[in-house]
């Protein structure tokens, strides 16, 4: 098993350092642009195929279990290292072949994991800034672990308002991701947003509408 975790990891890095280019052209792409012409929007549906659609800009689309309550229910993790071993032990457990953990969906899932910000179907909004502070955050209360990547993973999976964001956080101790100075942006579909931050290791909560790379508690 730990020979297997080091290759589902190996796997993981290859294809990151590749660019994950194991991607469908635009003239490939299995999805479905429908211009509206009155509006002149559209919209675009992904399928399971990552797809690029413009330099460094991608398209795809994953339904099924990636293991994150397992992940929650296990007490979370301290670190970005954490989140990988947990992950390459999923991975190697779910993988039936090499060619599986090559594949595109190694890669989701992988990214599933590592959110900076997005918007869930109930209308959060969840971003993360980083702040010009050597300091970092690793709060140690006792409470379950959660980093900042998985955290606003978790805030897009169980939160539908600003307020039960607030208090889903409150229930973990905050580590921060490489060890960057952070804080949180969180608006819901009633225009309510708060900046969350930890300050000495404690969780403010501010009510505005506005976020910067500088403390707002300051």
């Amino acid at each position: 098993m730990r020979k297997l975790n080091f290759l589902v990891m190996s796997a993981i890095l290859l294809c990151i350092l590749a660019g994950c280019e194991k991607k469908t052209s635009k003239e490939e792409y299995v999805y479905n642009v429908a211009v509206q012409e009155e509006t002149g929007k559209g919209f675009i549906t992904a399928d399971n195929t990552i797809t690029e659609l413009d330099d460094g800009f991608s398209a795809v689309r994953f339904d099924g279990d990636y293991g994150f309550e397992g992940f929650l229910s296990q007490g979370g993790a301290k670190s970005d290292a954490e989140v990988i071993k947990y992950l390459a032990s999923k991975l190697a457990s779910d993988a039936g072949s090499m060619a599986k953990l090559l594949s595109d969906e190694t890669i989701i899932i992988a990214a599933l994991y590592a959110l900076l910000d997005g918007m869930n179907e109930k209308g959060l909004c969840v971003a993360v800034n980083m702040i010009q502070d050597s300091d970092t955050i690793s709060q140690s209360s006792g409470k379950p672990d959660i980093t900042t990547t998985t955290a606003v993973r978790m805030l897009l999976n169980k939160a539908a308002t600003t307020n039960e964001a607030v208090e889903l956080l409150k229930q973990y101790d905050f580590h921060a991701s490489m060890d960057y100075m952070v804080h949180l942006s969180v608006a819901d579909s009633t225009g309510k947003s708060v900046v969350i931050e930890y300050i000495n290791n404690e969780m403010e909560v501010i009510e505005t509408p506005f976020c910067t790379d500088l403390q707002a508690g300051f």
